[in-house]
Order: C-alpha cells, then structure tokens, then sequence
C-alpha cells in the first residue's frame, strides 16, 4: 500500500542512521565526523531516502571493506544517485513530483518538473532561490503549484519570496538529469 511518509524528527532519523549499522562490538556509530549530519543534509530527514542511502552506503563500505564511513565516503555515495550508472531513476521521486492520487491530479507533471528543476538550477550555488526565478510563463498556475509543493513538503520557504527543494538529492539529481 501506498503511503505518505512525513519527514523524522532530526533524533529518530539519527536512530534510523546509526542505530540500523551500529557497532556493537565497540558500542560506537561506524559514522566519523559529521557524515550522519550530510545523510540528513542529503535526505531532509526523509525515511525513504535515508533507507536507500544507507543501504548504497552499506554496499559500497563492504566493498571498500571499511567498517566505518566518513563525510567523504558519503559524499561519494551521494554522488552515485546524483548521476552515472547507478543514478536513481525519475520514478523514485514520484513521491515528490506527484500528490500520489492520478485521478486527482490538479497538476500536469511536466509543470510540476519545469518548477522544481527551475528551483533546482536557480538554487545550484545557494541555499534556495527568488520567486523571481521561476517561471512557466502563468504566474497564477506557477502560484498554485509552489503552494501544492510547500503544502507537500517538498519545497520550503526559508524567507518569503524564496524557495528551496527540501531532499539534496532531489535538488541535485534535478540539476544533472
């Protein structure tokens, strides 16, 4: 069944992160420095994410046959989502792009892309970007749309007039794809 999934709170998806790779032998997280604070960064906390970064962080740990990962090593595995072989597909992101019920689409999802790959691009070298930036050439409908993605949560408003993508990964993948 499909089902919307919130964002954790920075505690429980901490716990998703370390708890799921701890270290028993050492009672230690196998995560140095600030590599869970870049998962979070990367995944804003978003449960499906975190378990399909982690899962790709496992994999390339037992190859790399280290028993602990670093900002680097994620860094690297962020990296492998983002474009290349192994690059997430676009329906990974349906959550995101769509409200989850086709028969009540408000939208056309070529709109709700052009938006978010506009923030996307005009955010590339900033935190978030202007409203100014975004523009499908109906400001009404680019209103109605901005307003569905905030009320989804897939875009926050840091400061008003200014739109951010909530999941790097997304923000990113928009950006290479």
């Amino acid at each position: 069944e499909d089902k919307r999934l919130s964002y954790l709170s920075k505690m429980d998806a901490v716990k998703l992160i370390e708890e799921t790779v701890w270290d028993k032998k050492r009672n230690r997280s196998r995560f140095i420095g600030t590599a869970t604070d870049v998962i979070l960064d990367y995944t804003s906390s978003n449960p499906y994410y975190i378990q399909i970064f982690c899962a790709r962080l496992v994999e390339y740990m037992n190859t790399q046959k280290a028993i602990s990962a670093t900002e680097a090593d994620v860094y690297e595995v962020a990296q492998t989502f983002i474009k290349g072989e192994q690059s997430l597909s676009i329906d990974k992101f349906d959550n995101l792009i769509t409200a989850g019920d086709a028969d009540i689409e408000i939208f056309e999802t070529k709109d709700i892309l052009k938006t978010l790959r506009e923030i996307s691009l005009a955010s590339k070298n900033l935190d978030s970007c202007s409203r100014e930036s975004i523009k499908l050439g109906d400001k009404e409908k680019e209103d109605k749309i901005l307003l569905d993605l905030k009320n989804r949560e897939v875009i926050s408003c840091p400061q008003p007039g200014y739109y951010k993508i909530k999941v790097r990964l997304f923000k990113e993948w928009l950006i290479n794809n």
